[in-house]
């Protein structure tokens, strides 16, 4: 009987795949899919804002799920094997896959932790714990929003979470321009001028298209009303594609509609992105000042990594050896008889022509000079400052468009920028007491409840993954307007008590209201305060609130 039913049920499923290409049966893959999707949208129903999906991650399939509980677990095995390309304080970026064949090798992976991870022995201050999750929030939405079409910010694909981290799939770098303009001693940094000699057009070549491509990237922020607070050389990445991008959005800040200026502590590196006299009101200057400050180094053609950074390019006598540097390397350039292969260059060549090297070594000064002077003398309330002016002056023979990111020609030589075979971390697995050891732990613990859900033959993404996290982070493309944290006392007639009041402020709307209406509910506190009757605690509260609206503040 047993042999018989087998016989029917492979006569049956031969029937019905004789019309579809389905071994199986097209009602059973449909079956499949039935179940699949409910189960998406069960997840989704329960909470939507559990991940998000860019328009260039659904351009690459990653709009569903079940995508992404691929990558999740991609990325769980990429931390056990050790494909660590990056670290940071809070987290890590790690390579997807070291197989070239893979077709999620030209993807990163970048793990943050859901929680502020103070250094060793240092508490952590009650502003950084407290905000760096709304950071988190705020660097997802920021780079969902400019991840519609191409630019030259590096692109999120798509973005979820578990119960300790959240996850922001984006495309894989090669090198940073740090690691490019970078020495360490004298001998290198011979190598890099030695280089610049025997290659002016080259050197030329690649400032132009770096600054092209960082106003492009101030310009683009700008117009999605963003400040990113932390351009600096190793914040430009450079992708398998030649095009350098800026990343890392984690401390971007969002300006209104009408570019009045936010009320915003010192943030980034204080030699790149602090100007001397940073205010409190900060607008899209100071991103024009950490693009200059980035362009100087870039342009001088060497950056010492391992130094203090002397802010050389406040100095006028710097800026006039610059200027007499390019125009002996722009000289040079202008006597080559051979056409470059590089399209790019080619560009550059007939703009020095065009105009004279003396000329293009000027506007390369007064480049600089116009974005690291952005921030002096303005004392407005709204910016005033724009990258769209500076990219005119300085590249006349393109046109500041959004397309201008996907045009093959504005890139590097793609053949220099191929990803390189990415080793194993050593140590590994990491040492005791290590930033990336609670990472590890994770992710082997994910593992192994992963393979006992296979064994017990249930969904691995469910068992992993649930469907609200434990600390849940709403992932959207939507930044926040604000995102500040005010302290302040509490002060009576009486006395001023010892009691600290934060209110953190998360406002998700076009424009921030002119109020925000507060109601204070207290009660006198004293050893017997838990027996007070109802009618004595409801008579406290309703005196002190009716004070506190009638009160001018």
């Amino acid at each position: 009987r047993r042999e018989a039913h087998h016989r029917a049920l492979s006569l049956t499923r031969l029937r019905s795949s004789a019309f579809s290409m389905d071994p199986y049966g097209s009602e059973y893959s449909k079956g499949r899919q039935r179940r699949r999707t409910r189960h998406e949208e069960r997840r989704r129903a329960a909470w939507q804002q559990g991940s998000v999906t860019t328009e260039l991650g659904v351009q690459r399939g990653l709009d569903s799920e079940r995508e992404h509980d691929k990558l999740y677990r991609a990325t769980m095995m990429a931390v056990a094997d050790g494909l660590v390309i990056g670290r940071g304080r809070h987290g890590v970026v790690v390579a997807l896959t070291s197989d070239p064949n893979d077709p999620h090798f030209s993807l990163a992976v970048k793990i943050v932790s859901k929680v502020f991870m103070p250094s060793k022995g240092k508490e952590p201050s009650f502003h950084r714990a407290v905000s760096h999750t709304l950071h988190v929030q705020n660097e997802v939405a920021a780079m969902a929003k400019l991840s519609t079409v191409p630019t030259f910010v590096l692109p999120l694909y798509c973005a979820f979470q578990d119960d300790s981290y959240v996850y922001l799939v984006m495309e894989r770098a090669c090198c940073s321009l740090k690691q490019l303009i970078q020495h360490t001693d004298e001998q290198e940094e011979s190598q890099l001028l030695a280089f610049q000699e025997a290659h002016p057009l080259k050197f030329l070549s690649f400032c132009a298209l770096t600054s092209v491509a960082m106003l492009h990237a101030c310009w683009t922020m700008q117009r999605a009303h963003l400040i990113h607070h932390d351009i600096h050389p190793a914040q430009v990445l450079v992708t398998s594609d030649g095009r350098p991008c800026l990343a890392d959005l984690g401390q971007c800040s969002v300006i209104p509609a009408d570019g009045r200026k936010q009320l915003l502590p010192p943030l980034g590196r204080r030699d790149f992105c602090r100007p001397a006299r940073l205010g409190p009101l900060q607008g899209a200057e100071v991103d024009g000042y950490g693009c200059g400050a980035t362009l100087w180094v870039v342009w001088k053609g060497c950056y010492n990594g391992g130094g203090r950074i002397e802010r050389e390019w406040n100095r006028h006598e710097e800026r006039e050896a610059l200027q007499t540097r390019l125009e002996y390397l722009a000289d040079k350039a202008a006597q080559t008889e051979t056409p470059p292969r590089w399209p790019f260059a080619a560009l550059v060549l007939n703009h020095i022509k065009s105009t004279s090297p003396p000329r293009f070594a000027s506007s390369v000064r007064e480049l600089i000079e116009e974005l690291v002077t952005a921030c002096q003398g303005d004392s407005a309330a709204t910016t005033t400052f724009s990258a769209e002016s500076p990219f005119n002056q300085f590249m006349p023979f393109l046109r500041l468009t959004p397309s201008l990111a996907a045009d093959p020609a504005i890139a590097l030589e793609p053949t220099n920028f191929a990803l390189p075979a990415l080793p194993r971390e050593d140590p590994w697995p990491p040492p005791e007491g290590s930033m990336l050891q609670a990472i590890y732990d994770h992710a082997c613990t994910q593992i192994h409840t992963m393979e006992l859900a296979q064994q017990q033959q249930r969904s691995r993404s469910r068992a992993v993954r649930s469907e609200l996290p434990e600390l849940p982070i709403s992932l959207t493309a939507q930044p926040c307007v604000s995102m500040l944290l005010h302290p302040g006392r509490v002060i009576t007639e009486a006395s001023e008590p010892i009691l600290r009041v934060a209110l953190i402020s998360m406002l998700v709307r076009d424009e921030i209201p002119a109020q925000i209406p507060i109601i204070v509910r207290a009660r006198p506190w004293n050893s017997s305060a838990s027996t007070l009757p109802e009618s004595s605690t409801d008579a406290a509260w309703g005196a002190v609130e009716g004070a506190a609206s009638s009160a001018d503040e």
